[in-house]
């Protein structure tokens, strides 16, 4: 079983896993799943602002010369 298929096995089994302490607890859970989703949503965000700043940088310095990207290679 290659390691790509093992990652997938475990995120669908962990995907379908509710834990029934914190699921007795409606309320409770209903909020631990939205600020979940803020938190999520944040992240994203930033993701969105970091990438366009890095995209903004017009040239990057490399050893082999200039290049429109940070990543040599």
């Amino acid at each position: 079983m290659g390691f790509g298929v093992v990652l997938g096995y475990a995120s669908a089994v962990l995907h379908w896993t509710y834990f029934t302490s914190l699921r007795r607890h409606g309320l409770f859970w209903l909020e631990l799943v939205a600020w979940g989703a803020v938190a999520g949503a944040l992240m994203t965000l930033a993701g969105l602002v970091v990438g366009t700043v890095r995209v903004r940088q017009r040239e990057h310095r490399l050893r082999s010369g200039t290049s429109y990207s940070p990543y040599a290679g």
